[in-house]
C-alpha cells in the first residue's frame, strides 16, 4: 500500500489497513499464478491473472478486523493463504500510516544493571504437525490484539535484539527481506520493517506471537509447504539452534 503524504513507500505484509468509511480502490497483480483476492464481509471475489492489471473496491462500513483468503487454487499451501483487513477511525489510521513511514525501529542499548529483568520468551517446545496457529484469546477481539501489538514490548532486551539483528544478516535473511534503515534490502520476502505491530504471519495462518513466531523461523517448511522461505532454507542449508531462534523472535518483535 503506498500514499502520497507518506515519508517513504509504504510496504506491509499479511495485513491491509485501511480508513473505515471510506471506500478503497485495490490494486491487484500477480507475479506467479492465478489467485483471487476474496475478502467475504467486504467484497466479492476478484481474479489476479499473471500479466493482466485488476482492481477492486471495497468499503468497512465501521472499524473492524476481516479476514481475507486467496479462493483460487494456486499450490501446495493455497487452503493456508490467508490474509487480514484491518479497518480503522480516520484518526487512528492517520496515526498508524505515519508509524509505518518511520524506518525500523532501533533499541536503545541497555546501561549495566545486575537487577534489571530478563525477557521472557515462550518454551523451547516442540510443534504438531497442522496445529493451529491462533489462539481462542486472539479470535475474541482481534482488533484490540492488533492495537495491543503497535505497542513496544515490556522488558525488552536490548542484548538479545542486538543478537538478533547480528543472526538476521548472517543468516542470509537480509537477502529476501527488508528492514528500512537496517541495511536489509532483499525483496524476494515480506517487508519487515514494521513486523512486530502485525497480528499475523507466515500469510495470515500463524498468530505473531513470540510462540509462533519461533515455530515459523525454526522450520517454515513444516507450517506452510511449498513456501519460498523452506525452500531458501534447504538451498543454503540454513540451521538455527534454539539461542539462535531466540534472539530472531527478540529482533523480530522489537520492529514495531
Amino acid at each position: 500500500m503506498n500514499d502520497a503524504g507518506a515519508k517513504a513507500p509504504l510496504v506491509t505484509g499479511n495485513e491491509l489497513v485501511i480508513p473505515a468509511g471510506r471506500p478503497v480502490r485495490i490494486q491487484l497483480r500477480t507475479v506467479d499464478v492465478i489467485h483471487s483476492f476474496w475478502v467475504p464481509k467486504l467484497a466479492g471475489k476478484v481474479d489476479m491473472i499473471p500479466n493482466r492489471a485488476n482492481h477492486l473496491w471495497l468499503k468497512a462500513d465501521k472499524p473492524g478486523y476481516f479476514w481475507g483468503q486467496c479462493a483460487e487454487y494456486c499450490g501446495d499451501s493455497h487452503a493456508v493463504m490467508r490474509f487480514r483487513v484491518i479497518a480503522l477511525e480516520q484518526k487512528e489510521f492517520a496515526e498508524w500510516l505515519e508509524q509505518q513511514s518511520q524506518i525500523a525501529r532501533n533499541v536503545a542499548p541497555q546501561t549495566a544493571d545486575a537487577n534489571r529483568p530478563t525477557a521472557q520468551f515462550a518454551s523451547l517446545r516442540t510443534f504438531r504437525q497442522n496445529e493451529a496457529g491462533i489462539t481462542e484469546k486472539f479470535e475474541v477481539n482481534p482488533l484490540e490484539a492488533w492495537r495491543a501489538k503497535q505497542m513496544p514490548e515490556k522488558n525488552e532486551d536490548a542484548a538479545l535484539i542486538a543478537q538478533g539483528k547480528t543472526l538476521f544478516a548472517a543468516k542470509a535473511c537480509s537477502t529476501c527481506h527488508t528492514v528500512r534503515g537496517h541495511q536489509a534490502m532483499g525483496v524476494q520476502g515480506p517487508d519487515l520493517t514494521h513486523i512486530g505491530s502485525r497480528t499475523t504471519i507466515a500469510g495470515g495462518l500463524l498468530e505473531n506471537d513470540k510462540d509462533q513466531l519461533r515455530r515459523w523461523v525454526r522450520d517454515p517448511g513444516s507450517v506452510k509447504p511449498g513456501n519460498k522461505m523452506a525452500k531458501a532454507y534447504s538451498d543454503l542449508k540454513i540451521a538455527l539452534s534454539d539461542q539462535e531462534q531466540t534472539a530472531l523472535v527478540a529482533y523480530l518483535e522489537s520492529l514495531k
